[in-house]
């Protein structure tokens, strides 16, 4: 087998309100440097035909309770498409603002195989439950149990799920991109996630910038999971706000590598941060007071 390649690969956590213009206009400008680009947040038809440029295939499923939202596009001159799938991950209803979803999150799964060298990576991608990161005042009469309850577990049947792929496919490397709709910079987050998916994983954000990629703050919601692939420029990087979404895509350049990756620590403008809502060793009753004598929650502790 030839020398372990590299590439590059963009992210953008697109919006629904945007136009399949705008979307339009940034995926022909990223097209132009790098060989994979992945999206969320384009469950229309027209948002999802961006994808769909000369020389490039895409996948992106076909409406069905959220299961188009995410899409993956990619160089044909470099990769070959052999395998994709769709998979909902979570049976646990929730409410955002008072209102119930009513639309699964899904994840998005493609195994790419490099026309050069044959080596296979799998790409997945979604879009986590939203309204997570405790500061919207939520109650527990708006469903603060059910969508942790739903968070957790899309991250336990996305992680299976892609490990089935893996053996089933016989993938070299993997790619689980998230807007994964917590903070990133949090050592919690950080620690809750590879607890979930394992320590052969790691996070291609090895430096966080000061600023953010969502607006009105600094926070860091989307990125890469990645196994047995080498980050070449030492951290995935924030690029310029665009129109096509209230978050600042990223762009990462990897590149295929045998064994396990011993990731760096995360550095730049991280923080420890405190579990909340009994993501961490939090219990109920250190959230709500309870009744005495009967258990039941007595009202929010403020």
């Amino acid at each position: 087998m030839a020398d372990f390649p590299d590439f590059r690969h963009i992210h953008n956590s697109s919006r629904f309100d945007r136009s399949a213009a705008l979307i339009e206009a940034d995926m022909d400008n990223w097209m132009k440097s790098c060989s994979m680009i992945t999206v969320t947040e384009v469950a229309n038809d027209s948002h999802a035909a961006t994808l769909r440029e000369k020389g490039w295939g895409y996948h992106n499923a076909k409406k069905n309770n959220g299961s188009d939202d995410a899409g993956v596009a990619w160089r044909k001159d470099t990769w070959y498409n052999p395998w994709r799938a769709v998979k909902k991950l979570h049976t646990h209803l929730f409410n955002i603002e008072g209102k119930p979803v009513t639309d699964y999150v899904h994840a998005l799964a493609v195994v790419l195989k490099h026309t050069q060298t044959g080596h296979k990576v799998l790409v997945t991608v979604a879009r986590l439950p939203s309204g997570l990161d405790g500061t919207q005042g939520w109650s527990q009469e708006q469903g603060w149990r059910a969508r942790k309850a739903a968070y957790i577990e899309c991250n336990v049947t996305w992680s299976a799920w892609t490990e089935a792929i893996r053996i089933q496919n016989n993938v070299d490397a993997i790619m689980v991109v998230g807007d994964w709709n917590l903070d990133l910079k949090a050592q919690w987050v950080r620690d809750f996630l590879l607890t979930h998916w394992g320590e052969n994983f790691h996070l291609t954000w090895t430096k966080f910038p000061t600023y953010g990629s969502s607006a009105g703050g600094n926070k860091v919601i989307d990125g890469t999971l990645a196994k047995h692939l080498h980050i070449e420029d030492d951290t995935a990087v924030l690029m310029e706000k665009v129109r096509s979404s209230d978050h600042r895509p990223y762009k990462e350049h990897l590149k295929f590598k045998a064994g396990r990756i011993l990731a760096d620590p995360t550095t730049g403008d991280t923080y420890h941060g405190e579990e909340w809502w009994g993501f961490g060793d939090y219990e109920d009753d250190e959230i709500f007071a309870l009744i005495p004598g009967t258990g039941t929650p007595g009202g929010e502790v403020l």
